[in-house]
């Protein structure tokens, strides 16, 4: 399985021999470092995916109770919200290698405790421990990716997210084959997760990653742009801005595109404040109003702590935690659930599930962007959690043999993320980049209550209606603030075009007071 990765523990010898030519734009270093990058978010991939198949057997070993096991499952979260912005403080003074070498570490310490430790409090802190290894990856790829991918930046990133992926798809079927090799219940997983963390610590030592060893390259045509950074201040610069934009959990690993897409739209606003500039139409946003033409975004924040007093951010925020939850609810819920209600075995049934679901979860990828693209983002975000709407209440009404249906709901979950990161950019236009990492921030608590409400509402009302609630209640959730949002763009646009209308008209009189005096010249001679 790890063999197409094997050539970069041999990185050292490789580079002795480096030359000039380069394939795709890279040269063959950095194609080593290339594929230590996939390889690393391949793993990230397999141990967080596995996280559904131990939270559900540590629940029935150790006889958890189900309010105590929504403590448990939102740990992770309290990693993201403390750790993100340390972290990213921590690699600017750094730098990126110590960080992915420090979150496997992590890992690997969490995983030798929680084999030997079943007191529900310690478990609670080793889960938080094992959480900061996330947030190590996935900040420090986050960062790494700005300076790695300096060609072909869009067909580069979607191999990153491909090989996430994978690791998803492999870790919870990985996990089960640990679990019957070890024979040792849920701990023999653990044993299991510390194979691929120690080749993922080995493979980082000896390879060269570095945010200090070039410049990111200008962006070719179709690439992102990104604007040009003095090569002493770019790491720590890279790493700060990062880790302000990825206080979120794990799930959604498209987080590394969240700043390249902020400079990308803030220079398309830059653009639109000019109001001889004239930005493309999306050809689904143009129903009735000219919104993504207008010259002035829907909402103006200079700073971070100011957005954290905007209602519209927080409504943003209240969205994207329902996009964190939804997804969470399957992946550390969905196993539990099958367990619980219809008697499956968590290591099969339930690794099945989550395989199945991350498969539909990753092939949408694909093509989904095609769809985005032709109806809009918000029209697209709406008409998704219309349709899972339906495909949830199908499933629950078939109980048993509508649980694969459910695997089925990683089709239209797929997309929610990167779509739900373009919305506020619309909204905030340059000052995006000020919103975007609060908004991650407010969703990133509201998951962490929704998984704390998910245990309550089993322990109270039974297992069978946490998921069903707060899944469909996600999706109304979404569609409400995706409608207040779409309602505020097509109020700001409605304004910019007639201010700019009344402009035009001016301008207009003008020109034709000052053509009268013109004429009114030579006859008054």
């Amino acid at each position: 399985m790890f063999a197409p990765f094997l050539p970069s523990i041999f990185a050292p010898l490789f580079f002795a021999q480096m030359t000039s030519k380069s394939f795709y734009g890279y040269t063959k270093g950095e194609w080593v470092s290339l594929v230590v990058g996939y390889f690393i978010f391949f793993v990230f991939g397999a141990v967080e995916a596995s996280e559904g198949v131990y939270y559900g057997l540590m629940k029935t070993e150790l006889e958890i109770p189900y309010n105590i096991q929504g403590y448990l499952v939102s740990a992770g979260s309290w990693s993201f919200i403390i750790g993100s912005p340390l972290l990213g403080i921590l690699m600017s003074y750094t730098d990126v290698k110590p960080i992915l070498v420090g979150a496997f570490v992590s890992y690997f310490v969490a995983y030798c405790i929680l084999y030997n430790v079943s007191v529900l409090w310690v478990v609670f802190i080793l889960l938080f421990i094992e959480g900061l290894g996330g947030v190590g990856l996935d900040v420090g790829m986050n960062t790494l990716s700005t300076v790695l991918f300096s060609s072909h930046r869009g067909v580069m990133m979607s191999y990153l997210h491909f090989f996430y992926g994978m690791g998803s798809m492999v870790g919870p079927e990985y996990a089960s084959i640990m679990l019957s090799f070890w024979d040792r219940g849920y701990r023999g997983i653990f044993l299991g997760l510390m194979i691929p963390v120690v080749l993922g610590v080995v493979v980082t030592l000896l390879s060269h990653l570095s945010l200090k060893e070039k410049e990111p390259l200008p962006a070719k045509e179709g690439s992102i742009k990104e604007s040009s950074v003095d090569s002493a201040d770019k790491g720590a610069k890279s790493a700060l801005s990062s880790s302000l934009d990825s206080e979120v959990q794990v799930q959604a690993p498209e987080r590394a595109q969240v700043q390249a897409q902020v400079q990308a739209q803030s220079q398309t606003q830059d653009q639109a404040n000019n109001p001889k500039a004239e930005l493309p139409l999306s050809k689904a946003d143009s129903l009735s109003v000219d919104i993504e033409n207008s010259p002035v975004p829907a909402y103006s924040h200079s700073s971070v702590w100011k957005s954290f007093l905007s209602p519209m951010v927080w409504i943003l925020g209240l969205n994207m935690g329902a996009v964190y939850a939804i997804e969470s609810i399957t992946v550390n819920w969905g196993p539990l659930y099958l367990h619980d209600l219809y008697g499956m075995k968590i290591e099969e049934e339930g690794s099945r599930f989550l395989s199945l679901f991350y498969l539909f979860y990753t092939v949408t990828r694909l093509g989904v962007g095609f769809i985005i693209d032709f109806f809009g983002d918000i029209t697209s975000m709406i008409g998704f959690n219309v349709v899972l709407i339906v495909l949830y209440l199908v499933a629950f009404s078939l109980g048993q043999k509508g649980v694969w249906l459910l695997a089925g709901s990683g089709l239209l979950i797929s997309p929610f993320y990167p779509t739900s990161i373009t919305v506020p950019m619309q909204v905030f236009g340059e000052n995006a980049q000020n919103t975007i990492s609060v908004i991650l921030c407010i969703a990133c608590m509201v998951n962490l209550l929704i998984q704390v409400l998910m245990g309550h509402i089993n322990n109270s009302f039974g297992a069978a209606w946490g998921y069903r609630i707060l899944a469909i209640a996600m999706c109304v959730m979404m569609i409400v603030c995706l409608s207040i949002a779409n309602y505020s763009l097509r109020r700001s646009a409605r304004k910019a075009t007639i201010h700019k209308s009344n402009d035009t008209r001016k301008k207009e009189a003008e020109n034709e007071k000052e053509e009268a005096v013109k004429k009114s010249e030579p006859l008054a001679a």
